[in-house]
């Protein structure tokens, strides 16, 4: 039976936490749901069930009636914890463009409300019981490494990590060929980004060729993030700067295109840069109709930016007279609508991951660091509900209520008589269980490309290629 340990090195804040939400703690469970993650997404299966097989074969499960362990032990050891600080995650009196991927840690009245750190760490993975399934883990924990993170916010690239060393113990001798090919010395070897693009072409291509079929060719969208001819990996290289300012660089393209200030390069998204801003502003005049009460304004039929993950909240300053003093806007979240019997009913989910994976990484000879991320997009279905199911984005109209009862209860400047008995009212038909403001609400069809899109703007605006 063969032990692998790695040594690692944390490069962006990480965000994780056992029972207690408010303190880090790295898991040993964390890792192996990742690694589970990756080696899923790098296999074509025929079908779902000689997944789950294969699957719990390698990482333990139940199948049916069957329940097994994993043919392995992993735990893992925080070697040195560096606390990170708000304005290592990009929260200071003017926020860097990283607090955008880091913004649901946007520190309150009360500080962040969780911990981040940036850890030195080791992975013990013991008691292995086959070659085979050493090589796996090994590939896997190399797809974890180039192509995914750590954490909550890690498909944004937060706790992105570095493997330092690889070390085999009792290993057999036919696992020192793949891992001489994946870690066969540190990133620094790579000096330049021709060599890196080489060495992280070879290997990705290494593991399909082990994992069988790279792509189901003519098949539709996969039911799971997982490679397919749709799927797309891209890296980025920042001469001579480390993994933050590149993910600055990022997160202010990804916020200038998501807000529709950013052209579309070579291939446009339909209709031009205007598309995420038309989504929003014909939401912003169905709200309003209903405020103002002329003819409800109908929604989009379909949209275009919640590939990028859900849910999202649109918030919009009234247009109504006078004007509306508290945000307005919609809620958006992924849900199922489903027919039975004759009626259709919506099934409303929590949330719907984003299919773009960044990870960031470093390269070059010590004292002349360059830093890159891999960009892995994996589109799969919207959503997996029940047979039959029509998969939609549901918006919720919402109506936040605080700015206004701030304004009725301002005791340095209180507001007139006329226009508080009209803030009242307001306040009155907003908090009402019979509001009609959810006459507002509804659904729309998601219509994929916003993500592709995304990523051919980057290689026109960025230093950015395909692998």
């Amino acid at each position: 039976m063969a032990d692998i340990i790695v040594t690692c090195e944390t490069l962006t804040p990480m965000i994780t936490s056992g029972a207690d939400q408010s303190e880090f703690e790295l898991r040993a469970d964390t890792v192996k749901s990742l690694l589970r993650f990756w080696w899923r997404a790098f296999h074509v299966f025929d079908t779902i069930e000689e997944l789950r097989e294969q699957e719990t074969a390698l990482f333990g499960g139940s199948t049916g009636t069957r329940k097994n362990a994993a043919p392995f032990r992993i735990s893992v050891r925080v070697t040195e914890l560096k606390p990170a600080k708000k304005e290592d995650l990009g929260f200071s009196a003017s926020n860097s463009p990283r607090s955008y991927f880091y913004f649901p840690l946007r520190p309150g009245k009360f500080g962040m409300p969780r911990d981040a750190a940036t850890p030195n760490f080791e992975i013990f993975i013991r008691a292995i019981q086959t070659a085979e399934q050493a090589k796996d883990l090994l590939r896997s924990l190399w797809l974890l490494e180039h192509l995914g993170a750590i954490g909550s916010r890690s498909r944004r690239g937060a706790g992105s990590f570095e493997v330092k060393e690889v070390k085999l113990v009792d290993a057999p001798q036919e696992i020192l060929e793949d891992i001489n090919h994946l870690y066969p010395h540190p990133q620094s070897f790579f000096i330049d980004k021709d060599e890196l693009r080489r060495g992280l072409t070879s290997s990705i291509r290494r593991i399909l060729d082990a994992w069988g079929p790279k792509t189901d060719p003519g098949a539709a969208l996969p039911c799971y993030s997982r490679i397919s001819d749709r799927a797309r990996i891209c890296i980025v290289t920042k001469p001579n700067g480390d993994p933050l300012s590149l993910m600055d660089d990022l997160a202010d393209h990804m916020r200038n295109f998501r807000n529709g200030e950013s052209g579309f390069g070579k291939a446009p998204l339909p209709g031009g840069s205007s598309v995420f801003r038309k989504e929003a502003r014909i939401m912003h005049e169905r709200i309003d109709s209903l405020l103002n009460g002329s003819t409800l304004v109908a929604g989009p039929t379909t949209v275009m930016k919640p590939e990028f993950g859900l849910p999202i909240q649109y918030r919009f300053g009234g247009q109504s007279k006078p004007p509306c003093p508290e945000p307005v806007g919609f809620n958006a979240i992924p849900a199922s609508e489903r027919t039975r019997n004759g009626q259709t009913s919506l099934h409303k989910l929590d949330r719907r991951a984003s299919p773009l994976f960044l990870s960031f990484g470093q390269f070059g000879a010590d004292g002349n660091r360059s830093s890159y991320c891999i960009l892995t997009y994996l589109p799969a279905e919207f959503v997996t509900g029940e047979t039959g199911d029509r998969p939609v984005v549901a918006f919720k109209a919402v109506h936040d209520t605080k700015k206004i009862e701030n304004l009725i209860n301002n005791k340095k400047k209180p507001p007139s008589r006329n226009y508080k008995l009209w803030l009242e009212n307001r306040l009155t038909t907003a908090l009402s269980p019979t509001t009609q403001l959810d006459l507002a609400s509804f659904k729309a069809d998601l219509e994929i490309g916003a993500v592709e899109a995304y990523l051919n703007d980057l290689t026109c605006k960025m230093n950015c290629f395909d692998l």
